[in-house]
């Protein structure tokens, strides 16, 4: 569960990873960054920032794996 006090915007998640901001907004239609690690209304989306990164690590290190052949298990 997301803890609303601990929400940033999308321009915060952005400066943090060194993109732009719409480089976010592409991750996030393209599932990149988890449903899990955002809250959106109405067109406003606030971020859990340490979520947004541990999932893009993982991410990273699964593709990672698959680039190499091998499994994380």
């Amino acid at each position: 569960m997301i803890d609303g006090s601990d929400l940033v915007r999308v321009e915060e998640v952005a400066e943090t990873l060194g993109v732009k901001p719409t480089t976010i907004q592409d991750w996030v239609r393209k599932g990149n960054i988890p449903r899990n690690t955002y809250l959106k209304v109405g067109k406003t989306y606030r971020f859990d920032l340490k979520a947004v990164i541990a999932a893009l690590r993982a991410s990273n290190t699964d593709n990672s794996a698959e680039r190499t052949g091998e499994q994380n298990d």
